[in-house]
């Protein structure tokens, strides 16, 4: 026999043995119960779910996958721990019979000879192969068998018509398989439940029982609130109300048996990988997770994914079950779930929930209303400008329109977050005097000040951990689940602007200016602050701009290309430092272990994924408008008052070296994140204004 392949044998021999030892060194157990369609508000019904609040930590969820919150993707997603898409067909469980393991077999080439095994996985495999996050499909199911620990599935939420599934592809391998469990009869006929079905509490119980000591994951699907959703256009308000109330206190019953009896070796966990009923009065795509068990005190759920105290991701589930298993977490993008003591844990939760989910659903209308309220005005003042002679009305009106529109990103970045009177107060104060500067005829004063509050307002908030821009509704939604931590591209749009415009307004060409460029990269791009990599790109572009400029350099070739050189060294010096120096990568770091574990491949796949958001946003949003608008407005100005802008460059260029670079920044901005349309356009918005002034009142821009 070749050497060689006796080698290899014999290394995979002793693997496959200490693997085994691990796991029976480790006899932990993990239980991962799903309630799914379970919404904060069910919990006035369940007692026993209290009961975990009060013992164990409490939090939400975010249930998105790749596409939305419902159905088999979210599952999937908490599996291979990168947003993945699932359906129905996908999730084709069943007990490995005779029947099915031929089946299995042909369409796979696996042999096994018990167990749950998934007749699709093939497919499921198939339909990720283009999946612009490249997920490993059974990434938590891979790394138990790795280490010799056993899964098990009892439940379904099969309805009379189909098989649903879903819960299978939180627990299965890269193969599809489970070593054991039981889907195929968990079920009894109950007419006074949906489609006469309800999930047979005695018999998971039973099969609990059977398979604990032979695995150390089980996931448990209750699955009768999932057939109240498919069933419930069939029922009246007073039916529907009765069944899911009914549902709830079974679920909670069945709760009560499991904690009660969980030793100190045992973890529990408790979710709802989709959102709530939408026939139901609360319809959230946040929902509660309780996690319990050893060492665990009363308290709220965080996580190094969100940052962010009472939220965590379904990206998170895996690494925390892998951790209290004491194994590796290989192909996780996510990070194991945290307790921070809290003894008012329930009540902090409810606000969160209702707070989060009123600026969710205030967000897009408002944002709306923004965009287009701005693209009127700067409409309404560029045609004043064009036909001054013909239009007679005042431009003071003008003028404090367009100072609306500066210090509306201030309002809506700090009235959500206050319950009193007195922050609406000091800026109705605020903002009277900025009137009182405009019918003064210092409106070049009044943007200054809106510039300078503006800018350390953010600032400040970015050090002291977002706490304004988090309820913002120009802050990020973690509902979207796109960002949850540090300066979103929104608030970036307005910083960006915000530092450059004053500069040039204030411009020196002396240390104190470049170190408040410094500073300002400093803070958007620390993972541990502002933490935005595509925000610090257009924020180095525009301040090498601003800087070149500023100290009349040439942007030559030779020039370009040391720029370009620095871009590219700052970037992966930010990116290396946050991958193996860091505890908490952000985004940048985890992109740069990803690269150094996978391969370029990775990063292209990046790229391309932030394009196709950007070309989607780009046929979509109302950003895209607002730019459109701006760039016209600007386009037909340059044209029309040649005279007027020449004046400008050359007695007060500092301001005309401001515009640009926003307006580079913007493009970079633009180029570089997944939704720089957003930034680009805010951005973009500042930039029109202050044009707007400087050709309404130049002269006075000059004195200045």
């Amino acid at each position: 026999m070749n050497p060689k392949k006796i080698f290899l044998a014999i290394i995979i021999i002793f693997f496959l043995i200490s693997s085994a030892a691990v796991a029976k060194e480790n006899d932990k157990k993990v239980y991962l119960i799903i309630a799914n369609r379970l919404s904060l508000n069910d919990l006035e019904y369940m007692k026993n779910y209290n009961e975990l609040i009060n013992t164990g930590g409490f939090g939400l969820l975010n249930t998105r996958g790749l596409h939305g919150y419902k159905g088999p993707e979210s599952h999937l997603t908490i599996n291979t721990s990168k947003k993945a898409f699932a359906d129905y067909l996908s999730s084709t469980f069943h007990n490995a019979t005779e029947k099915y393991l031929s089946i299995y077999k042909r369409r796979t080439g696996e042999k096994v000879t018990q167990g749950i095994i998934n007749l699709e996985i093939n497919y499921l495999k198939k339909i990720n192969e283009n999946n612009k996050y490249s997920p490993l499909i059974g990434a938590l199911g891979d790394n138990l068998h790795r280490f010799g620990f056993k899964t098990a599935v009892l439940g379904n939420s099969d309805t009379a018509d189909d098989f649903i599934r879903q819960n299978c592809l939180i627990a299965m391998d890269s193969k599809g398989y489970i070593d054991y469990g039981d889907v195929d009869n968990i079920l009894i006929k109950n007419y006074e439940y949906p489609f006469g079905l309800k999930t047979n509490y005695k018999k998971i119980y039973n099969q609990l029982n059977k398979f604990k000591d032979r695995a150390s994951f089980f996931v448990i699907e209750t699955g009768d609130l999932d057939r109240l959703y498919f069933y419930s256009e069939k029922l009246s308000d007073s039916s529907y109300n009765y069944m899911r109330r009914k549902i709830l206190k079974d679920i909670d019953l069945f709760i009560g048996n499991i904690y009660k009896e969980l030793n100190n070796n045992s973890l529990l966990i408790i979710i709802s990988p989709n959102g709530g009923d939408i026939r139901y009065k609360e319809n959230s795509k946040l929902t509660p997770l309780i996690v319990y068990g050893e060492d665990i005190k009363k308290g709220i759920l965080t996580s190094n994914t969100t940052r962010r105290e009472g939220i965590v991701s379904n990206y998170d589930i895996a690494p925390t079950i892998t951790d209290y298993l004491e194994i590796d977490s290989i192909g996780f993008s996510g990070n194991r779930i945290k307790v921070i003591d809290n003894k008012e844990n329930k009540s902090l939760i409810t606000d969160m929930y209702k707070k989060t989910n009123n600026i969710s659903n205030l967000r897009k209308n408002t944002l709306y209303t923004y965009a287009l309220i701005t693209a009127l005005i700067i409409l309404l003042v560029t045609i004043k400008i064009i036909f001054n002679k013909i239009l007679k009305f005042d431009l003071r009106i003008l003028k404090l329109l367009l100072i609306k529109i500066l210090i509306i990103p201030l309002v809506l970045m700090v009235i959500p977050s206050f319950k009193n009177g007195i922050t609406v107060f000091l800026l109705l104060v605020f903002y009277g005097g900025l009137v009182y500067l405009i019918l003064k005829r210092k409106d070049i004063l009044s943007i200054i000040l809106i510039l300078i509050v503006t800018y350390l307002i953010i600032i400040i908030d970015v050090v002291n951990n977002s706490k304004l821009i988090k309820y913002s509704l120009l802050g990020y939604d973690p509902i979207i689940g796109a960002r949850y931590f540090g300066i979103g591209n929104e608030m970036l749009g307005v910083l960006l602007a915000s530092v450059m415009l004053l500069l040039g307004f204030l411009y020196k060409n002396n240390l104190v200016t470049y170190l408040i460029l410094i500073f300002t990269i400093f803070i958007v791009g620390n993972p541990n602050l502002g933490a935005n990599v595509g925000g610090t790109l257009a924020l180095l572009t525009s301040s090498f701009y601003f800087f070149f400029k500023g100290t009349k350099g040439k942007l030559n070739a030779k020039n370009n290309l040391i720029l370009i050189t620095l871009f590219f060294i700052f970037l992966v010096l930010i990116g290396f430092m946050d991958a193996f120096f860091n505890n908490t990568p952000s985004h940048l770091g985890k992109m740069f272990l990803n690269i150094y574990n996978n391969g370029i491949s990775i990063f292209i796949n990046i790229i391309f994924r932030k394009v196709l958001m950007n070309i989607k946003l780009i046929g979509v949003t109302i950003w895209t408008k607002i730019l459109y608008v701006n760039i016209i407005c600007i386009m037909l100005l340059v044209t029309l008052f040649e005279d007027r802008i020449k004046y400008v460059v050359n007695k007060k260029k500092s301001i005309y070296i401001g515009i640009i670079s926003v307006f580079i920044g913007s493009i970079t901005g633009l180029i570089v994140n997944d939704s720089g349309i957003i930034l680009s356009s805010i951005a973009t918005i500042f930039n029109t204004i202050i044009f707007l002034f400087t050709i309404m009142d130049f002269k006075s821009v000059v004195r200045k």
